[in-house]
């Protein structure tokens, strides 16, 4: 350990043994409280589980879209949209039981000179659907790569994946499986891409952080 001069203050700079420890040490507080919400939960914090930004839509709001599109009134819609989440939610519930074991597709861009079967920090967002797996917030100028990796239910975040399968919006398309920020998980491969044709398919057979 030691000590970095950032403006004005020294901030403690952590070895790489002492980092790892701090990421699995965050991962079990995670694991402590990783469980399956209740509908009525999700429904009441929907704005916080969502990191509700405007990319993803309030409650009132996906109702209000729905008075617009179909012409009805407020108590109508509400029924409709709530109608339709519980429907969703039974569905990514029972789901769940059967994601264990099974793969799932991560899509990301990075710059050219990164090693694809190097590469760590894979990040959470994967998808139990290889079609459904997009980039997203990416960079177009660098190489676009699918990761292939496997579904562990302990490593997998029950509430944000179940929260992303009912969101009226996106979670049909998206088929999102969540993981737990700083958890391993394993990866089978890697493919290069160029647009959807597989340049080049690269094992990698190990474990990597996400």
């Amino acid at each position: 350990m030691s000590l970095l001069y950032k403006g004005s203050v020294y901030k403690v700079a952590l070895t790489p043994e002492q980092k790892e420890l701090k990421k699995e040490y965050l991962l079990q507080q995670q694991k402590s409280s990783n469980e399956i919400p209740s509908f009525e939960y999700i429904v009441d914090n929907w704005e916080a589980l969502t990191d509700y930004s405007i990319d993803t839509m309030s409650i009132e709001m996906h109702v209000t879209q729905y008075m617009r599109r179909n012409n009805v009134d407020e108590d109508e819609a509400f029924d409709v949209v709530i109608d339709r989440m519980v429907d969703d939610y039974d569905a990514a519930v029972a789901r769940l039981n059967r994601l264990q074991g099974r793969q799932c597709w991560r899509v990301i861009t990075t710059p050219a000179e990164v090693d694809p079967a190097e590469h760590t920090g894979l990040g959470v967002y994967w998808s139990y659907r290889k079609a459904a797996a997009k980039p997203h917030w990416s960079d177009e100028k660098g190489q676009t790569l699918r990761y292939r990796a496997r579904i562990d239910l302990k490593n997998v975040d029950l509430t944000g994946t179940v929260v992303a399968n009912i969101d009226p919006e996106t979670g049909a398309d998206e088929k999102e499986v969540r993981f737990l920020k700083h958890v391993p998980i394993y990866v089978y491969d890697v493919e290069v891409l160029d647009g959807s044709k597989v340049v080049e398919t690269i094992p990698i057979k190990a474990w990597r952080r996400c």
